[in-house]
C-alpha cells in the first residue's frame, strides 16, 4: 500500500529524513507533498520519530473526475468498515501545489462533507463533519477532534491529471513539540538556538539504531541535539562547548527532560574547545558527531560581502581545526551531521566550503543527500546548510 506524507516547511530536509530512516524516496512529490510506494515500517511509530513530517497517511483510492456522491458514498464505506460501531468523526483536507487546480476541486468538492455525512444518516450511523477555518485541517485540528480514533481525517492530493485518496494514520505531536521547544528551562535567544525539529532530522539523517551507540556534540548550545538523540533512543551523549554556561544549560535541559518522563540518553560534559576534544574523550569511542557549529557573530543586516568573507575565512579555520580533531574521535565507520552557516545578502547565499574541508580531512561526503540542504526563513540573515560525512572503516 502507498504512503503519502504531507511534509514540513523545508520539504527535501523532510524526504532526506524519511529516505534515511525507511530507506525509501518517493515515487512522486510536489511541494510539500510526497507519495512513497514501499514504506515498511508502522506509520504512527515513524510519525512520532520523525521531525520534519506533518502527517503520514495510506492511500486508499485515485479518482480523476471529482463526481461527489460517488465520493461521498466511497468514503462513507470506508469510515463504516474503519468503524463498524460508534458515532463517527470526519474531516476532509485537500492539498496539491498547482494553485488553479486545486481551487478548482476544492469548489467541486465544496459539499463533499455534507454529501457523506448524508449517506452514514442513510446507513443509519451518526456522524460529526469536522470543519477548520483554513481549506486543510491542522495537526491540532486532527487531534482534538479524535478523529484517528474514532473516525478518519481523508486528504485529498489534487495533481495535474488525478486525484489521490488518502486517509491519516499519523499527525505530528504539536504540543509535544512546543513543550520541548518553549517549556525548557534554559533557552538562549542571543545566540541562537537549533529548533527541536531540526535536531531531530539531523539527528535522523545519522541513520544509526541509536540502542548502545554514542553521540556527541562539541558545540552542545543549550543541549537540543542531545536530547532529541537520547529520545530516539540513542544510549549515551556527549556534551561539549568552550562556554560554560552552555553545559550548565544543557545539563538543567536534560533534568527537565527526566523530570517530564521523557526518555533520555546518559550524559556526560565537558568544557573545551572542539579541537581539544582529544583531552576530554578516548580515540574511537563515539559513532556519531551532530552539531550546529558556530555560526559566526550574530549578523545586523549591514555587512558587506567583503564582511561575510571574512567570517568564512574564520570559520573555515575553526571547522578544519575542529574536525581534524573529532576524526580522531570517531569509530571507523562513524558519521558526522553538521549544520554550518550560509550567510545571505541580498538573497545571495555564502557557503563555508565544509564539503572541501572534510574532504581534506579523509571524510566522505554523502553522495545522496549532497550539498544543497538548507534549513533557511526569509527573514533570516543566517541559514544552515545540513551536511553529512561519514569517516571511511
Amino acid at each position: 500500500m502507498q504512503t503519502f506524507a504531507l511534509l514540513g516547511a523545508h520539504p527535501d530536509l523532510s524526504i532526506a529524513e524519511i529516505g534515511v530512516i525507511t530507506k525509501t524516496t518517493p515515487s512522486w512529490k510536489d511541494g510539500q507533498l510526497a507519495i512513497f510506494d514501499d514504506v515498511e515500517l508502522e506509520l504512527n511509530p515513524l510519525q512520532f520519530r520523525l521531525g520534519g513530517t506533518q502527517k503520514l497517511g495510506v492511500v486508499i483510492g485515485t479518482v480523476t473526475v471529482t463526481e461527489q456522491k460517488s465520493l461521498a458514498s466511497f468514503l462513507a464505506n470506508d469510515l463504516m468498515t474503519l468503524h463498524p460501531e460508534g458515532k463517527l468523526n470526519f474531516g476532509l483536507s485537500v492539498y496539491g501545489a498547482n494553485q488553479s487546480r486545486l481551487d478548482q476541486v476544492r469548489t467541486a468538492t465544496k459539499n463533499l462533507g455534507l454529501e457523506t455525512k448524508s449517506r452514514l444518516k442513510e446507513a443509519g450511523r451518526g456522524a460529526r463533519y469536522v470543519i477548520s477555518r483554513e481549506a486543510t485541517l491542522s495537526a491540532v485540528v486532527v487531534v482534538s477532534n479524535h478523529l484517528l480514533s474514532k473516525g478518519a481525517e481523508y486528504v485529498l492530493i489534487v495533481r495535474d491529471n488525478d486525484i489521490v485518496i488518502g486517509r491519516t494514520v499519523a499527525v505530528q505531536n504539536v504540543d509535544d513539540w512546543a513543550n520541548r521547544d518553549f517549556n525548557r528551562p534554559r533557552r538562549n535567544a542571543k545566540q541562537g538556538m537549533l529548533p527541536p525539529k531540526l535536531a531531530r532530522i539531523m539527528v535522523n539523517l545519522v541513520g544509526l539504531d541509536g540502542a548502545g551507540k554514542t553521540l556527541l556534540d562539541p558545540f552542545c548550545g543549550s543541549g537540543t541535539v542531545l536530547m532529541e538523540a537520547g529520545l530516539i533512543g540513542f544510549s549515551k551523549t556527549i556534551a561539549g562547548d568552550i562556554n560554560e554556561v552552555a553545559i550548565s544549560d544543557t545539563e538543567a535541559n536534560q533534568d527537565w527532560l527526566k523530570a517530564q518522563n521523557f526518555k533520555t540518553a546518559e550524559l556526560r560534559t565537558y568544557i573545551g574547545q572542539a579541537k581539544d576534544v582529544g583531552n576530554h574523550i578516548g580515540a574511537r569511542s563515539v559513532d556519531a558527531v551532530v552539531t550546529e557549529t558556530y555560526l559566526g557573530r550574530p549578523r545586523k543586516g549591514l555587512e558587506t560581502p567583503a564582511d561575510i568573507n571574512e567570517a568564512v575565512e574564520y570559520l573555515e579555520t575553526l571547522y578544519t581545526e575542529s574536525f581534524q580533531a573529532l576524526k580522531e574521535v570517531l569509530r571507523p565507520g562513524g558519521v558526522v551531521v553538521v549544520a554550518a552557516p550560509v550567510h545571505f545578502i541580498n538573497d545571495k547565499p555564502h557557503f563555508v566550503p565544509v564539503n572541501e574541508i572534510m574532504t581534506k580531512l579523509g571524510f566522505t561526503p554523502d553522495p545522496i543527500l549532497g550539498d544543497k540542504l538548507v534549513y533557511h526563513h526569509a527573514d533570516q540573515y543566517v541559514g544552515r546548510q545540513i551536511l553529512r560525512f561519514t569517516l571511511p572503516q
